[in-house]
């Protein structure tokens, strides 16, 4: 670092006709290059050095021209753009002498505002005051993208052929995207006027306003990501522009304040981490909006040795026609040095086996091995210290520091770590002793609910999903035996207690869905209201004919055939015995008397197709027929319709087709025979 503050001393150490209040500097990529740029008369004077070993390595003057703009091109090594209000100029300096690629001059009535590379191509885009312009890579092509009426203050190429810019007094900022059916996209910042972009490699955009709000976009989602107040709301500074150092690891942020200009650095990892350090530089900025580095108070160091090599290097204009006669080992240490280790390994790779670069190009490969290791480890724990993964970066980091001991930023990045897994420590210790209060407080309170609800309200926390949906069946059930009740209670002896019924069955099923009910409590009611009322038996008439026996001495153990549904099973089956006068004596092994099906509190067996008729073994065909068309009818879906639930109609449509298997294999002897075999078996 203090041979580069020494270069730049040197700089600004020679003598007055070289340099002015408006000289340029200007770092490349990794450090490979110095630039400067010193206005002597109506022409500029560039000086190119290395700042690594103070090499001076070029000087030209370019007649015309007031250098307002310098950048490195980001996707190719060695590509450097000045620019002044009606020119661009694009130079190789990886030949030397330095080549000029490109000389553009700007058309009759138009005038450079903001210019730039684009950040994954050697294309060029620059603004008018209200025109966006792109140029190919020699300069040959020009093509206008956009026009803005309101004029354009800011300019931020973007990678994927995307271009941001700034609209003058607004609060909005375009996004232009190349192609005829991609039409610029207006994103509006809510807050003041916009003052100037910025885009570090074309990969995140910043968007500054005079009101130094600061705004990190998602360019995924198109919205803010992030926003930052620079300065606090009651400071009289107003922003004027926003801009990149060398390395685009910074933002400078231009201010004013009563007439005077300050500009402040801002670390973008810090922003991203929430973190506002500002820091005072001293730079230049231009016509053009770039912000540069200015002149230093450095203590002279080797300045006498690199005065000598500059003053011995004489001024030779860029060539447009020289060739590059280095071998591919020396441009593969230009690349390595430029910082591209990729190009550099494809250069190494075409060192001939017998030439005498071949073993120093072996030694330089395994360095840019080496080094692409440690940059990649040192971005991964970057990367997984942004995740939020604090225990895996403290890892890698510390890997990378046992390598190489003078890391700063690995220091610095293990350094935020360890303060974030503290903090988190500390969070965890603190969520722990909530959680436990937490558990502690509900613990009492649902101790307390249990003294007050008891059993009930247990009951109803730990309920059966399925309690509920029997419990709805049940009461269909018993509501379809009440009404049928009704129909048979002709003398109307038992009105009453039916109404009694009917209002026990509203009130349980008024509380299905209240909480702290016993489901089991209510099924049971249920249960019992539709066993008493299979009981009731029918009263006969006075006129009854003495042929018949009397109701009083029938012995009914089950439902007569126009009994509703049974809770014995889903959908109701229903279960019936005939009613035989006390003189008529009982066949002993009859099975239509005592029918295979269970009694009404019994158990529901879908495969018994007796019990889902209600006959017996030995029922005629025609009883069969009979008691399939009754089922039939009491079980089909139509007849659910009007129910509110859809469970109901789905179990009448499933007891319709057990009714029919039933008396597929019930309808003939033969069938009922062989049913018979069939269930011993």
């Amino acid at each position: 670092m203090g041979r580069i503050w020494a270069l730049l001393l040197c700089f600004l150490l020679v003598p007055p006709a070289l340099w002015a209040e408006g000289d340029l500097f200007l770092f490349g990529p990794g450090g490979n290059y110095l630039v400067k740029v010193s206005p002597v008369g109506n022409s500029a004077l560039v000086t190119l050095a290395d700042p690594k070993d103070l090499k001076a390595l070029g000087r030209w003057e370019i007649p015309g021209f007031a250098a307002q703009t310098l950048e490195f091109s980001a996707n190719r090594s060695g590509r450097l753009l000045l620019a002044s209000d009606d020119r661009i100029l694009v130079y190789d300096l990886t030949v030397r002498p330095p080549k000029e690629i490109s000389n553009f001059q700007v058309p009759p009535g138009e005038k450079i505002t903001k210019v730039s590379f684009a950040p994954d191509r050697d294309e060029v885009y620059w603004t008018s005051e209200k025109r966006l312009h792109k140029n190919n890579a020699d300069g040959t092509k020009t093509e206008t993208l956009a026009e803005v009426n309101e004029g354009i203050v800011g300019m931020a190429p973007l990678k994927d052929r995307r271009v941001a810019l700034a609209k003058k007094n607004s609060a909005e900022l375009i996004l232009v995207g190349e192609g005829q059916d991609k039409a610029p996209e207006v994103w509006a910042t809510q807050g003041g006027d916009l003052v100037g972009l910025a885009s570090p490699e074309g990969q995140k955009l910043f968007s500054l306003d005079q009101n130094n709000r600061l705004i990190n976009w998602d360019l995924f989602t198109k919205k803010p990501a992030a926003g930052y107040d620079l300065e606090p709301e009651s400071s009289p500074q107003k922003a004027t522009g926003l801009g990149l150092d060398d390395r685009k690891k910074q933002l400078y942020v231009a201010g004013e304040k009563d007439g005077t200009e300050s500009i402040k650095s801002y670390r973008i990892t810090d922003l991203l981490n929430k973190t506002i350090a500002p820091k005072p530089e001293r730079l230049v900025r231009t016509g053009q909006g770039g912000i540069y580095q200015a002149r230093r108070a450095l203590e002279p160091s080797r300045i006498d040795e690199l005065m000598e090599r500059i003053e011995a290097l004489p001024s030779q204009p860029p060539s447009g026609t020289s060739t590059n006669q280095n071998g591919p080992f020396q441009l593969a240490q230009i690349e390595a040095k430029n910082g591209d280790l990729d190009k550099a390994l494809s250069f190494i790779n075409q060192v001939p086996v017998n030439s005498q670069d071949y073993a120093a190009s072996r030694e330089l490969q395994r360095e840019i091995y080496q080094k692409i290791e440690q940059n990649n480890e040192l971005e991964s724990g970057k990367e997984q210290f942004g995740l939020g993964n604090y225990q895996s970066a403290k890892i890698i980091l510390e890997g990378v520091l046992a390598k190489q001991p003078e890391q700063r930023e690995a220091r610095k990045y293990l350094a935020m770590t360890d303060k974030r897994l503290f903090d988190e420590q500390a969070g965890n210790w603190f969520l722990g002793i909530l959680g436990t209060l937490i558990l502690g407080t509900l613990s009492w309170f649902l101790w307390g609910l249990y003294q007050k609800k008891g059993a009930q309200f247990i009951n109803q926390l730990i309920a059966d999903p399925e309690d509920k949906r029997r419990l709805l069946l049940k009461i269909v059930a018993a509501r379809e035996l009440l009404n049928k009740r009704r129909e048979q209670d002709k003398m109307s002896w038992y009105h009453g207690r039916l109404g009694e019924i009917e209002r026990q069955l509203d009130w349980a099923e008024a509380q299905v869905n209240q909480a702290g009910v016993a489901l089991s409590e209510l099924i049971t009611l249920v249960g019992q209201l539709h066993t008493e009322m299979v009981g009731m038996v029918k009263k006969a008439s006075p006129k009854t004919s003495s042929s018949k026996p009397a109701p009083e001495t029938a012995q009914r153990v089950g439902l007569d055939k126009d009994s509703g549904p049974s809770p014995s099973g889903p959908g109701g089956a229903q279960t019936f015995k005939k009613e035989v006068p006390k003189s008529e004596p009982r066949k002993k092994a009859s099975k239509s008397a005592q029918p295979e099906t269970p009694s009404p509190g019994g158990v529901f067996d879908e495969s018994d197709y007796y019990m889902i008729l209600g006959v017996g073994p030995d029922s005629t065909d025609a009883e069969v027929k009979k008691a399939y068309r009754d089922k039939l009818k009491e079980y089909h879906p139509d007849r659910h319709d009007a129910s509110g639930y859809s469970w109901v109609k789905d179990e009448a449509i499933k007891m319709t087709l057990l009714v029919q298997d039933a008396y597929k294999a019930l309808k003939t002897e033969a069938g009922r025979k062989k049913y018979a075999r069939s269930r011993k078996a």
